[in-house]
């Protein structure tokens, strides 16, 4: 029997219909709403990767660890497939529901419901409409790509003219999760890293090994960096860039501290960059 949204089945005195819904997380996800009762069994929609000894959400006592739990559980699981999320909230919203119950964590009553859609439709929006923004993270051993990253900077911001947001982050300082975010919800990014050990650092390798080509790829982006002898960070970080499917400029690379000269190099990276951003289909000048 292929289950189709078309199909019931009667148990006697109780009927199971179901509701295709992929991708949440799972290709083949369904829905089954149990319709005598009001409850809807959702797989791993609303889930989390939170027990305790009642069944209810309602009944757990540290309210503020599960939900710190079932946004971790979003963001890891059913972030990559926001378009799925917003398609499922409004396929239920017109469901009389007294009770979902998920694959994993607490089963949710009619008040905890309303909830958890609100947040879910909150955290599936699409990226905000209108101005551009573009991220720039780096981790510096001796502040030369500090440096370099903030001359960058500079150069973006001269073509800009306030028409796009740049956001500078210390990869070192910064949470993780931070700069992921607004990584995802950037147009453009750049990654500046120093070469320690022939690689970049641990920092540097945590923001890049969080991205994935379903989420992030597409976007402009590219690799900068200080070295000193070998300098293979900025060609480390290129290579994982194209694993990703971003749409790469060319790496900029310099030796120790940045001279004078370099710096006017390095401020027209940043243009250049910015250009490629705004004008996509315009080649940039020789």
């Amino acid at each position: 029997m292929r289950a189709t949204e078309e199909l019931a089945i009667s148990l006697g005195d109780k009927t199971l219909k179901f509701m295709i819904q992929p991708n949440l997380h799972w290709p083949d996800t369904i829905f089954t709403h149990l319709i005598e009762d009001d409850i809807l069994f959702t797989c791993d929609f609303f889930g989390s990767h939170y027990a305790f000894e009642g069944v209810l959400l309602k009944n757990v006592r540290d309210k503020a660890e599960f939900n710190e739990s079932f946004k971790y559980y979003f963001d890891s699981i059913m972030s990559p497939f926001k378009a799925s999320v917003r398609k499922a909230l409004d396929a239920i919203s017109g469901l009389k529901l007294r009770y979902v119950a998920t694959s994993h964590g607490p089963v949710l009553d009619e008040k905890d419901l309303e909830e958890a859609k609100e947040l879910y439709r909150r955290w599936a929006e699409d990226k905000e409409a209108g101005r551009l923004k573009m991220v720039v993270a780096y981790a510096s051993a001796h502040g030369y790509t500090k440096k370099i990253a903030e001359k960058i900077q500079e150069g973006i911001e001269a073509v800009s003219q306030g028409k796009f947001d740049v956001i500078l982050y210390d990869a070192v300082t910064t949470p993780l999760g931070e700069i992921v975010s607004e990584i995802e919800k950037a147009d453009a990014f750049l990654i500046g890293s120093t070469t320690i050990l022939r690689d970049a650092p641990k920092p540097i390798w945590d923001i890049l090994s969080s991205l994935n080509p379903e989420i992030h790829g597409g976007k402009l982006a590219g690799a900068f960096g200080s070295y000193g002898w070998s300098g293979e960070a900025v060609k480390n970080i290129n290579e994982r860039l194209s694993q990703l499917k971003m749409r790469i400029v060319e790496a900029l690379r310099i030796r120790f501290n940045p001279s004078e000269q370099q710096g006017m190099e390095i401020r027209k990276f940043g243009e250049e960059f910015a250009k490629q951003l705004l004008y996509p289909n315009e080649k940039s000048e020789p």
